[in-house]
This record gives C-alpha cells, structure tokens and sequence, in this order.
C-alpha cells in the first residue's frame, strides 16, 4: 500500500456561475468548470463521506467508491 498523503481540501462551488465571477475567468477554464460539476455531483449524491482526488501531471481525477 502507498501512503496517503494528506493534502489541503478541495474547494467545490456551488454555482459554475458564481466560481467565474469569482476567479474572474468565463471562458478559459473548461477543464475546471467540468472539475467542479464533477465534484459538486459527488457531494450532491451523498453517498460518500468523503471524496479521493490525486494530482497527476497537470491532470486532478476523482476517485469515487
């Protein structure tokens, strides 16, 4: 087994709207904004406590049990 390092939390908006006011971007971040939809559905779901991401070479992905 490899050891979990403990990292700070993921932030997740509430409003893919509210996030571009925000960080003041709208157009540039698709990869982002699809991060976000796909976190944001996780915690909705509510079947999981908690939710597992790594970083990868530029790259984030979920990992949903």
């Amino acid at each position: 087994l490899k050891v979990q390092r403990v990292n700070p939390k993921k932030i997740i908006c509430l409003d893919n709207g509210l996030r571009n006011v925000v960080a003041f971007k709208f157009f540039q971040d698709r990869g982002k904004l699809a991060e976000n939809l796909v976190g944001l559905t996780l915690q909705m779901r509510g079947e999981q406590k908690e939710i597992f991401y790594w970083k990868n070479k530029g790259e984030v992905d979920f990992v949903a049990l």
